[in-house]
């Protein structure tokens, strides 16, 4: 039996749809949680009307300039003070591109792993 805090909200959520969000008849630890949840109205909501959908990080532009810039050689994107640094596979700068420019928000200090990102998606 998992215990309370290893408990996912996918779930919860799931736990939600099974008993048709009968609280009552809802596993004691689950319900423990969501009962305790609201929404950004101050409103309860249940576990079954949660939306727990990703949006994807980057636009299909973006995406689009980053599979670019890995076919090119880029490997890694760090960002620093609104420039952000290129660099090839073996940690050798390559350039920098203004962040406002490339249209791809990184947080300051952030590196991002374009082969990590990509996967199968960006082969060379």
């Amino acid at each position: 039996m998992k215990s309370r805090r290893d408990i996912t909200l996918g779930e919860m959520q799931d736990e939600c749809k099974r008993v048709d969000r009968k609280c009552e008849k809802c596993d004691r630890r689950i319900s423990v949680v969501c009962g305790s949840m609201v929404n950004s109205n101050g409103y309860f909501e249940t576990p079954k009307d949660w939306d727990l959908t990703d949006p994807p990080r980057f636009n299909e532009q973006q995406m689009a300039l980053l599979k670019g810039l890995y076919a090119n050689g880029v490997m890694k994107l760090r960002s620093d003070c609104a420039i952000t640094s290129l660099f090839r596979e073996d940690h050798e700068y390559i350039g920098n591109l203004i962040n406002s420019q490339i249209g791809i928000e990184l947080s300051d200090g952030e590196t991002l792993d374009l082969a990590e990102l990509l996967g199968k998606d960006g082969e060379k």
